[in-house]
C-alpha cells in the first residue's frame, strides 16, 4: 500500500504526458474534457435542482433517472448503424448541439416553472450521449499513432472522470452562489467551446 500511494504522483503524472502525441490530438482531448466538464455541470446538482425549485419527490426524481438511463440504452442500439452512414465527427458535433439547446431549454422552462418540459429535454440530454461518447472514443485511437492508441484509451478515461468529479465540485458551489439556472447556463457555454475545438479537428483531419 505505502509503495501504491507513494508512485501515484508520478503514474498520474506519466498518465497526462502529452509529450508522445501530436498537436492534433492534445487539441482533441481538450475539446472532450471541455465538452464533458459542461455537460457535468447540469447532471451534478440537477436531482437537488428537481427537489428544490420543482418540489419533485425522490421517487419520481429516480424515476426520470431511470427513464433517461433506459434512453441512453437504446441509442447505443442505433448508434453503430448512424456511424455506418455519418461521420463520426458529424454525429458528435450533432450530439453536443442537441445538448447545447437542450441546455439552454432547461433554462427557459425553469423560467416557465415546466417540470414536464424539463423531464422531456432530460431525457434527450441522456439520449445523445452514446452518439457522442463512441465516435469520440474511436477518433481518440484513429486520431494516434497505433503504439499510443493504448495510452490514448487510458488518458481518454482518465480525462472523462477528472471532468465529471471537477465539475460536480463547482456546480455545487456556484449553484450556491449564483443559482441553478447560470450552471446550466454555464454548462451550454462549455458545450458549445468544446463543439467548436471539435469542428476545428474535424475539419483538419478529413482535409489530410
Amino acid at each position: 500500500v505505502y509503495i501504491t500511494l507513494r508512485m501515484m504522483p508520478r503514474n498520474l503524472i506519466f498518465t497526462f504526458n502529452f509529450s508522445q502525441f501530436n498537436k492534433k490530438v492534445n487539441i482533441y482531448m481538450a475539446g472532450m474534457f471541455t465538452s464533458i466538464f459542461g455537460a457535468n455541470l447540469l447532471f451534478a446538482p440537477f436531482p437537488v435542482y428537481l427537489k428544490e425549485f420543482f418540489l419533485i419527490p425522490a421517487g419520481k426524481i429516480f424515476v426520470l433517472y431511470g427513464l433517461g438511463t433506459a434512453a441512453a440504452t437504446v441509442a447505443y442500439l442505433f448508434t453503430y448503424k448512424a456511424m455506418q452512414k455519418f461521420r463520426d465527427f458529424s454525429i458528435m458535433r450533432l450530439a453536443l448541439w442537441i445538448r447545447i439547446v437542450s441546455f439552454i431549454g432547461i433554462a427557459v422552462f425553469a423560467f416557465f416553472r415546466s417540470f414536464p418540459g424539463t423531464a422531456i429535454v432530460f431525457i434527450l440530454i441522456n439520449l445523445v450521449w452514446p452518439l457522442y461518447y463512441i465516435p469520440s472514443t474511436i477518433q481518440a485511437t484513429n486520431l494516434t499513432k497505433p503504439e499510443n492508441r493504448g495510452k490514448i484509451l487510458g488518458v481518454y478515461n482518465t480525462s472523462i472522470s477528472l471532468a465529471v468529479i471537477s465539475a460536480s465540485l463547482l456546480a455545487g458551489i456556484f449553484a450556491f452562489h449564483f443559482g441553478y439556472i447560470s450552471i446550466f447556463i454555464a454548462g451550454a457555454v462549455f458545450l458549445f467551446i468544446g463543439e467548436r475545438i471539435t469542428r476545428k479537428i474535424s475539419k483538419e483531419h478529413y482535409r489530410t
